[in-house]
């Protein structure tokens, strides 16, 4: 009877210790897979940081090619404008010169 009760108490040990291994597994396991979600959860901030960079630093540049864009369009439209008053000088110097003369005569 003894024999019988010995093995049942070293059963039982051996399954406690089964019981503390398995727990100790679990929570190794747990700690583990917290770490990797962090670890994740890091480098996803990073990659989500570097992209919304990335979008800013590529609406500046978009938005000061549109401005560059524009400022040679008004550039150009008053090299033009320029331009073609300069074309007229002459013929309304020559209407003022005879309107002069007109006055004088």
């Amino acid at each position: 009877m003894k024999e019988i009760v010995d093995e049942v108490l070293q059963e039982e040990e051996s399954a406690l210790r089964l019981v503390e291994q398995s727990k100790s597994r679990a929570q190794e396991t747990l700690t583990k897979a917290k770490k990797e979600a962090d670890d994740f959860i890091g480098q996803e901030a990073l990659k989500l940081k570097d992209s919304i960079r990335e979008k800013k630093d590529q609406a500046q540049r978009s938005f000061l090619a549109e401005k560059e864009r524009i400022i040679r369009e008004i550039k150009e439209s008053s090299i033009r404008l320029r331009q073609n008053k300069e074309k007229e000088i002459p013929a309304l110097a020559r209407k003022v010169f005879s309107q002069i003369i007109a006055i004088g005569e």
